[in-house]
């Protein structure tokens, strides 16, 4: 998904491996505290990636 130029448009950079795992304990850790985050959503038959999907307290 970071290096998927399509879904990258929507972001300021490409994020690095690192930030992504970052990124992922952050949403992990939103779950734990609010019981909600968000998360990738994807096509069933195929399993491809096509956006987030989830809740936000902002």
């Amino acid at each position: 998904m970071n290096c998927d130029s399509e879904m990258m448009v929507f972001f300021s950079e490409c994020l690095t491996v690192a930030q992504v795992i970052e990124l992922i304990g952050v949403l992990e850790k939103l779950i734990g505290i609010n019981g909600f985050s968000y998360l990738a959503a994807e096509e069933l038959d195929t399993g491809r990636f096509i956006r987030f999907v989830g809740l936000d307290r902002s």
